[in-house]
């Protein structure tokens, strides 16, 4: 990452996010911590997306075709490769090891499933990547369109929330609108940056957030959703600005700064451990932070001490195409 786009707090906010995505993926927090499943999910996926438009600067920057298939195109290889690789990896486990899995895999639906309809993939959890993928490849001309005519488009789409699932372009219509918040702050990065360290901003976002959610839970409407998930983000950001000195900002910077692979890997190690403590009839409150744990240290244990020795397996399973050995 570049020197002038390497602001720590923001790092901080990643391995926040990182966190959260780890907890929601916990199993089975769904059934053992609902009310938590819920809060996590009512923006820790847009909180993501924000984050992602936020620091894609050279994105921003593409100003011509010839720029475009230059820039955007590599930068798109290290997303594109490690979502074929952890699709076929899921989908030869699910279908040697059916006992394990939830969703079974139909061998003649498979190339469907990763490349047309990612909701049916069998590593499910990659929308998310499948959607940046899609995201990214448009978002030079994102950022050439009016920004007023782009925020009253967005804000339409989430109200209609389309739900088409073929290359997932339900996900991304709704997704987009967050993305693009996260290039515009951006583009105005000294202001945006200076609203986040007024510490107001941390009660007030948390208020906003907690009476939001309160309203969502009840009625279900799509802007309240869209100001829930909003004032989490802000209040996540806001946090990491104005409460620095009590988080523990090294741990969260080195988790930001390898979110992308914990991501990518922590289903290798959420579910094996999972089913192995469920056999022995542990309850759900006892699995959920056992698989959380496996979820983070798993992952950062190929980062640190197998990827630095294998420049392939480091691209093929977290889109990093260099040793990261010192």
């Amino acid at each position: 990452m570049a020197k002038e786009l390497y602001i720590p707090e923001m790092q901080v906010a990643r391995g926040i996010g990182i966190l959260l995505v780890t907890v929601g993926h916990s199993e089975p927090i769904k059934t053992a911590f609902p009310l938590l499943f819920d809060i996590i999910y009512s923006f820790h996926m847009p909180l993501f997306f924000f984050l992602s438009g936020f620091f894609s600067a050279k994105l921003i920057k593409v100003s011509s075709f010839r720029e475009w298939a230059r820039v955007v195109p590599m930068r798109l290889v290290y997303l594109v490769v490690p979502y074929i690789t952890i699709s076929a990896s899921y989908a030869f486990l699910k279908y040697f090891v059916p006992q394990l899995t939830i969703r079974p895999v139909i061998p003649e639906e498979l190339l469907l499933d990763i490349f047309v309809y990612p909701t049916k993939n069998p590593a499910l959890f990659l929308w998310f990547l499948y959607t940046i993928i899609i995201i990214q490849a448009f978002a030079p001309l994102l950022n050439r369109v009016n920004p007023y005519l782009m925020f009253a488009a967005l804000f339409v789409l989430q109200i209609l929330q389309p739900d088409i699932d073929l290359f997932g372009i339900g996900l991304v219509l709704h997704y987009t609108m967050y993305y693009y918040l996260g290039m515009r702050a951006s583009s105005m990065k000294e202001q945006f940056l200076h609203l986040l360290k007024r510490k107001q901003l941390t009660l007030i976002t948390l208020v906003v957030f907690t009476g939001g959610y309160i309203l969502w839970k009840k009625s279900d409407i799509p802007i309240i959703h869209l100001l829930v998930a909003l004032s989490g983000i802000t209040f996540v950001l806001s946090t990491c600005f104005c409460c620095a000195q009590y988080l523990p900002q090294r741990p969260l910077e080195t988790l930001g700064k390898y979110s992308f692979s914990v991501y990518l890997l922590q289903y290798f190690f959420i579910f094996p451990l999972y089913f192995l403590l469920k056999s022995l009839s542990l309850s759900g409150g006892l699995i959920v932070p056992c698989t959380f744990a496996a979820g983070i240290f798993g992952p950062l244990f190929l980062v640190f001490y197998v990827f630095p020795h294998s420049k392939t397996l480091s691209l093929l399973f977290s889109g990093i195409a260099r040793s990261q050995k010192k």
